[in-house]
């Protein structure tokens, strides 16, 4: 089951608003949690006007033109004539920060820990963007199994922004799985240090299935 993020526009003007209540069920169809439109008070992310700059830390995704940089980072823009594709990046991006921010603010349990981690739901061939070292050996290691945005960043040398664009990436072409494991049970993620040769191999053979795969389907 998706986790639920709630949502809020009640700081837009009313022709915004009812854009933005027009379009968040299309747009949330495809998103990696399930989008909640609540009340301003118990909102988790707010949408804005680039004018309000309050001290609120919850999320903020400001309708804008031109890009806004809101405290701490904790903030996105969406452009004013945003159309259903807009606010599906804008809102899956969202999404993962949330609940990475979740997941640093959670207490633990006394003996466990939950976290999100990804893996491939199958193969996908991203364009030149994502062809580096870095992105091959994070895209084969959720080929075997999940990983966490923290082995992505320390193992695999990747930023922020780019753990974002590629989950991102990932789930816009369905080929995300996101699921929440306890670190008492979860599996030790690959090291980064793989064989060149075992790692060459097993990515060779995944490729390779994945287009024989496509080939019976066409």
């Amino acid at each position: 089951m998706k986790k639920t993020i709630r949502v809020s526009a009640a700081l837009l003007p009313p022709s915004l608003r009812l854009r933005f209540n027009t379009l968040i069920g299309d747009a949330g169809k495809r998103s990696i949690v399930a989008w909640q439109v609540t009340d301003h008070a118990s909102a988790e992310v707010l949408l804005k006007e680039p004018g309000d700059q309050s001290s609120d830390q919850r999320f903020s995704i400001y309708v804008s033109d031109d890009p806004v940089h809101g405290p701490d980072g904790r903030s996105l823009s969406v452009p004013l004539d945003f159309r259903v594709a807009n606010l599906m990046d804008v809102l899956d991006l969202a999404a993962v920060r949330v609940m990475a921010a979740r997941d640093e603010s959670a207490t633990p349990a006394p003996t466990t820990e939950s976290k999100p981690l990804y893996r491939l739901k199958h193969w996908v061939f991203l364009d030149e963007t994502f062809s580096g070292p870095p992105f091959v050996r994070v895209l084969a290691a959720m080929s075997r199994k999940a990983v966490s945005r923290d082995w992505m960043e320390s193992a695999c040398g990747l930023s922020s922004a780019q753990v974002d664009a590629l989950l991102h990436t990932l789930n816009t072409t369905g080929a995300l799985v996101l699921t929440h494991q306890s670190t008492s049970t979860q599996a030790q993620a690959p090291t980064a240090s793989l064989p060149s040769g075992g790692f060459v191999g097993r990515l060779r053979r995944w490729i390779g299935g994945a287009r024989r795969q496509t080939a019976l389907q066409a």
